[in-house]
């Protein structure tokens, strides 16, 4: 992995949470945990550490949080995948268009 890949790799890393509120027909937007957004019935988010670990997070059935453990890992180029820690389940994928310290712009792949 080359230095300029390794630092926008490093961008990736935190906690982030789904802004529906501010996706396109092609996007979704994610803002760090520490972004207000206006209050929702629930989130999708996640948490990317260094070691390839992760924490899946997602509203409930009752709109109380749900947390997982999760891997992550980089496809080609751009591409994040976040898995179940077995592997048998695919949690969030797509390519990572844009990612700064305000916001993260991931183009699904279903």
């Amino acid at each position: 992995m080359s230095d300029n890949q390794s630092s926008v790799r490093a961008s990736w890393l935190g906690a982030w949470r789904h802004a529906h509120e501010e996706d396109t027909s092609s996007e979704m937007v994610f803002r760090h945990l520490d972004v207000d957004l206006p209050p929702s019935r629930g989130r999708m988010g996640f948490t990317l550490h260094p070691n390839g670990s992760a924490t899946f997070s997602m509203p409930g059935r009752d709109d109380r949080g749900m947390q997982s453990d999760a891997l992550w890992h980089v496809v080609g180029a751009n591409g994040l995948r976040v898995e179940s820690v077995d592997s048998q389940q695919i949690l969030l994928q797509g390519i990572v268009v844009q990612c700064d310290e305000e916001r993260m712009l991931l183009k699904p792949l279903h």
